[in-house]
C-alpha cells in the first residue's frame, strides 16, 4: 500500500522572505560602500524606500501564491 501524499514541509518550499531580506540588506550595504567608502555620488537612500516596499510586497505575494499551488 502506498502512503498518503504529504504536503511539502516549510524547508522544502524555500524561504522567499529570507532571500528578499538578505537581498535588501546586501543592497543597503553595497549602497553605503559605494557612497561612503568609495565616494561615488549616489542619490539619497530616502528616494529608494518605495522600491524596498514594492519588492517586499511582491516577495510576500509570490510566496503566498507558491504555497497555494503546492
Amino acid at each position: 500500500m502506498t502512503e498518503p501524499a504529504q504536503p511539502p514541509s516549510r524547508r522544502d518550499r524555500g524561504n522567499v522572505g529570507g532571500i528578499v531580506i538578505g537581498l535588501v540588506v546586501l543592497g543597503v550595504g553595497v549602497y553605503f560602500l559605494l557612497r561612503e567608502t568609495l565616494r561615488i555620488s549616489l542619490p539619497d537612500i530616502g528616494e529608494f524606500w518605495p522600491i524596498f516596499v514594492i519588492v517586499l510586497g511582491a516577495a510576500i505575494l509570490y510566496g503566498g501564491l507558491r504555497r497555494s499551488r503546492a
